[in-house]
């Protein structure tokens, strides 16, 4: 979990409690500031499931990287400027490796 998420899940407990003291003592108040808390704290708890999201993508993308180098080092595969896909017999493998 990174920071983002831990205070989104705090303000959202934090909205519920005081939404459940405004119904509690009857302070419509504190009913909509509760709401409105929960809302702040979600949002900022997608915001940090989004975060969280990319960075893993964004490794992902870089083991595949790495798997790409250590491939074409082992295989002696060059790309040409443009090219996005190895052109050789081991485009199988490569196209294999990174599924």
């Amino acid at each position: 979990m990174n920071t983002l998420q831990v205070r989104g899940f705090t303000k959202n407990i934090l909205g519920i409690v005081q939404e459940c003291l405004g119904i509690f003592f009857g302070i419509q108040d504190q009913q909509s500031a509760g709401r409105q808390k929960q809302s702040l704290g979600t949002a900022e708890k997608n915001l940090g499931d989004a975060r969280d999201l990319i960075n893993t993508v964004l490794k992902q993308m870089q083991r595949s990287e790495q798997s790409f180098q250590i491939l074409s080092n082992k295989s002696r595969i060059h790309l040409r400027p443009g090219q996005n896909v190895p052109v050789c017999t081991n485009s199988i493998t490569y196209l294999k490796k990174l599924n």
